[in-house]
């Protein structure tokens, strides 16, 4: 592992990314000096480009292969495997580790990957090393195409938000408020009351995901549920068709139901953005009321456009859900891959 790396010693820019447990494999939040990253990197232990770099709490196995630009990592938290490559290259330890399921690691409140837990890990591989190379250049292409997919879908994601916020700039001459154009449809439904129902109509949870089907529903159309207390308080996505909603959630069913993509639209602007929040930061646990949130005014200028609105959102989703799915298939594909060589 690296030396200790202080508060002390960070900031949130900086010349160095310094990545802990929680940005490892991902963008950093706190950054080094370049003098003394060079410092500590000539005189302590230190990754060689490569090197499996792999997390050993909070998320325990998040793996990344270190790719010798100037990083450094937290202390303990992140530790790296030193391998010869005479018997198995870097790329395929890499695949064979990133894969492997810790979740019965120690039953301790705290859980951790110890040095022994990787010392006594079994593994199976080719002891051909051409054959090493060939199936780890096989799966890089696959992950190449999985990041480049994924790329696209935050570039869209991003672009939907950008326009959404543009479309909506606050117009205080407006009259036409939120509770003009839907009814509100809260939810009691726990997920004890449902945990032995079984049937075709979907029920979503906080995530926008489905939790389950179940044989009755409680909407017939389209709608924006938002998330009314907790985790993601104010959060918003459109639940589909015959559908239910778990009880941290409130449906808004708009009058009329061409209006669902437009509307929706307009809660994930800053514009509805900001009276979330102003709302949401009161108390210890956020709670969101209809009563509070439905004043919001809609621009007149986007509700005279509301049509055109609603056409590029659904043309941005539909190129948005069709990556969704190329990136799903290439996932399992993958995935099934490895089950299939690794067992």
């Amino acid at each position: 592992m690296c030396k200790r790396i202080f508060a002390s010693q960070t900031s949130e820019t900086g010349e160095v990314p310094f990545y802990k447990i929680g940005t490892l494999g991902g963008m950093p939040d706190a950054y080094i000096s370049k003098k003394l990253f060079n410092e500590y990197k000539q005189n302590y232990r230190f990754p060689k480009a490569g090197e499996i770099l792999i997390s050993c709490s909070g998320t325990i196995g998040r793996c990344i292969q270190y790719d010798g630009k100037d990083a450094y990592f937290q202390d303990s938290n992140i530790v790296w495997l030193v391998n010869d490559q005479t018997k198995i290259t870097n790329e395929f330890l890499f695949y064979l580790i990133s894969r492997y399921d810790w979740s019965f690691l120690n039953a301790s409140t705290i859980k951790r990957l110890f040095t022994k837990d990787l010392n006594n890990l079994k593994i199976y591989y080719p002891k051909n090393q051409h054959e090493q190379i060939l199936i780890s250049n096989f799966i890089s292409i696959l992950a190449s195409k999985i990041k480049n997919i994924e790329s696209k879908i935050n570039i869209l994601k991003k672009y939907k938000k950008g326009l959404c916020n543009f479309l909506f700039i606050n117009d205080k001459n407006s009259d036409i408020h939120l509770y003009d154009l839907v009814e509100n449809k809260s939810s009691q439904m726990l997920t004890k009351d449902i945990e032995k129902n079984v049937g075709f109509y979907p029920v979503y949870d906080a995530t926008g995901k489905v939790y389950k089907n179940i044989d009755f529903y409680q909407q017939t159309n389209d709608s924006i549920s938002i998330i009314k207390y907790g985790s993601g308080c104010g959060r918003t996505f459109i639940s589909k068709g015959y559908h239910s909603i778990l009880g941290t959630m409130t449906d808004l069913i708009p009058l009329n139901k061409n209006d669902v993509q437009f509307l929706y639209a307009y809660t994930i602007s800053n514009t509805f953005r900001k009276i979330v929040k102003k709302y949401t930061e009161i108390g210890t646990t956020p709670n969101l009321y209809f009563s509070d949130y439905s004043k919001a005014t809609i621009p007149l200028k986007a509700i005279a456009n509301k049509g055109k609105v609603s056409k590029l959102i659904i043309n941005i989703e539909e190129h948005e859900n069709t990556l969704e799915s190329q990136l799903n298939q290439l996932k399992l594909m993958k995935k099934n891959l490895l089950n299939l060589l690794f067992i």
